[in-house]
């Protein structure tokens, strides 16, 4: 029974890592295009979506009791950061 939990654990810390992976690659595209056509606002949900991947993948990994990685954290910082700026009056 231990052997399974632990295979659905994995499971779902790999589910949640695709879906960070995805939403970076949203958010790359939407940068990019938000570069050439200025469209913010696709830019912004996407930066939103990435970040509430990063939040969702590093609380299941405390949920474990291991240690987030430190690009995870930056990440989650750095996206924490852009939504306060953007925030800001």
């Amino acid at each position: 029974m231990h052997d399974q939990s632990t295979a659905d654990r994995r499971g779902l810390l790999a589910a949640l890592f695709a879906a960070v992976v995805t939403a970076r690659e949203t958010e790359r595209t939407q940068r990019h295009q938000a570069a050439t056509l200025a469209n913010s606002t696709a830019l912004s949900q996407a930066r939103e979506s990435t970040l509430r991947a990063l939040l969702a993948y590093a609380a299941a990994i405390e949920a474990l009791n291991w240690p987030v990685p430190r690009e995870i954290l930056a990440d989650i910082r750095m996206h924490q950061g852009i939504r306060a700026y953007k925030a800001a009056p």
